[in-house]
């Protein structure tokens, strides 16, 4: 057996405090009655139930009043299976927004193949909420967690790179910043997608952090961009000139996707590293249904009978009858 709402169990202490009141009220009743009459004229002069019926009377109002506060606490017994149906998760679309990501090596550039990856991600997507971020050296909130995939499709084709003034990379950051807006004390798998062509800073390690480790933070990586690269564009002059990134040598530089880093920071975070595809998103959802699927058997999926009922009945029962007995 099991309480459902033990809390209200702490008004069985008032059982023993209103059986004492009910002594002390029944001897300065019979020391009332004493002062006017002796024992032997008490029965005819005073018109009322004896001392064993009214005990009689209390001690079923008191037991009925104990089996109403025990159903109040809500007794469960035996336990079953119970069906669990799977529940969406909280995904977090983190796109790259630095210099590298306006190469145009893909459809119009990197950045604006991200904001379309996501766009058919998201048609892939059933009950789970969705946030959209942006990040350089640096992380920008675009939407908050929401399950209107509309909004979120309207803030993807208005977001611009041109909104951060330092355009590096720093994707560990942005896996601190974005992990930051989770609920980390819910037990739902929080899931981050980044989007991104793996040109970061050097030198980061792409360990997961160990705050982050233990509430269930997942990070999966698309990669964007091709092997050949492209050069970066940095200004677009009036003329319409454009003028590309150059090294301290003053030669071009080429940017090209860099998987195996991509694959090491997925690997760090929990996660899995894709090329942006058809075929990677199929697998992403299908990596994601694992996800619930763990989340649903994980979770105590053990259910109780609830019997509260019988116990209100026969407290309500043993009041009555407490009440008919002094009645009667």
């Amino acid at each position: 057996m099991r309480l459902a709402s033990p809390y209200w169990l702490i008004f069985l202490s008032l059982i023993p405090i209103l059986f004492l009141f009910y002594i002390r009220a029944a001897r300065k009743r019979e020391e009332s009655i004493g002062k006017f009459a002796s024992s032997m004229l008490r029965s005819s002069l005073v018109s009322a139930p004896s001392g064993r019926r009214r005990w009689t009377s209390y001690i079923f109002t008191l037991a009925g009043l104990f089996l109403i506060i025990i159903a109040l606490a809500m007794p469960q017994f035996g336990q079953k299976p119970a069906d669990m149906e799977r529940k969406g998760l909280d995904i977090e679309f983190v796109i790259d927004a630095s210099y590298s990501m306006a190469v145009s090596d893909v459809i119009a550039n990197r950045f604006e193949y991200a904001k379309a990856a996501v766009s058919g991600i998201m048609k892939n997507l059933k009950g789970d909420r969705v946030g959209l971020t942006m990040f350089t050296n640096s992380t920008l909130g675009v939407v908050p967690f929401t399950t209107d995939y509309s909004a979120v499709e309207y803030f993807l084709n208005i977001s611009d790179m041109k909104v951060f003034f330092v355009r590096g990379t720093n994707i560990e950051t942005a896996v601190r910043n974005t992990a930051s807006t989770f609920d980390k004390k819910s037990l739902k798998p929080k899931v981050i997608v980044i989007l991104s062509d793996g040109e970061d800073e050097p030198g980061l390690a792409y360990k997961l952090p160990d705050e982050l480790s233990s509430f269930g933070l997942h990070v999966f990586v698309f990669g964007v961009g091709t092997e050949g690269g492209g050069r970066i564009p940095v200004l677009l002059e009036s003329e319409g000139n454009v003028v590309y990134m150059k090294d301290s040598s003053g030669a071009e530089v080429l940017s090209k996707i860099d998987e195996p880093s991509l694959n090491k920071i997925a690997m760090a975070y929990n996660g899995k590293y894709y090329r942006y595809s058809p075929e990677g998103v199929k697998q992403f959802v299908k990596d994601l249904d694992a996800i619930k699927k763990e989340q649903i058997e994980n979770r105590e999926n053990i259910v109780y009978d609830d019997y509260f009922q019988h116990f209100l009945l026969l407290g309500f029962v043993l009041v009555f009858i407490g009440k008919a007995v002094i009645e009667d």
